[in-house]
């Protein structure tokens, strides 16, 4: 059986072969590290006598936690997304989302700048109206030199 390979990988084979040879080493060479996206989908079951309020600052603070246990736990992680559902009388729907990047978590890790609202949500999760919803934080960041 005859094997195909690309121009690409044999020269990128032949390089290695021959930079390695060349300095009389037996060194295999790896990949380089790859950084990548962690998608996570979390569930906030709401308890009796929760104001939309209070469920709001629960999925909050879940997901938070989730960014920082998915940097600290996953350092090739370049950027995490957490979207929390919640549950409430029977229904479902999609709260809030937080997406951030390592960097952008580091220098400024105040999950409410990050997060995405859903308004729906107090609707379509069936609390009375009236409760208040959080109110989306644009604070003004920092000078950071790129």
């Amino acid at each position: 059986m005859i094997r195909q390979h690309s121009r690409g990988a044999i020269a990128l084979y032949s390089s290695l072969i021959i930079s390695t040879v060349g300095m009389g080493l037996g060194v295999i060479a790896s990949p380089p590290a790859a950084a990548y996206l962690i998608i996570q989908n979390l569930e906030l079951q709401g308890r009796a006598g929760d104001t939309y309020e209070s469920f709001m600052t629960r999925a909050q603070t879940i997901a938070a936690t989730a960014v920082q246990r998915n940097f600290e736990g996953d350092l090739l992680a370049s950027e995490v997304s957490i979207t929390v559902n919640g549950r409430n009388n029977s229904m479902m729907t999609a709260v809030l989302r937080l997406r951030v990047t390592r960097r952008d978590w580091q220098r400024y890790p105040d999950a409410r700048y990050w997060i995405t609202y859903f308004p729906s949500a107090e609707m379509l999760l069936g609390f009375p109206r009236g409760g208040t919803a959080p109110t989306p934080v644009e604070p003004e960041l920092p000078e950071f030199p790129e």
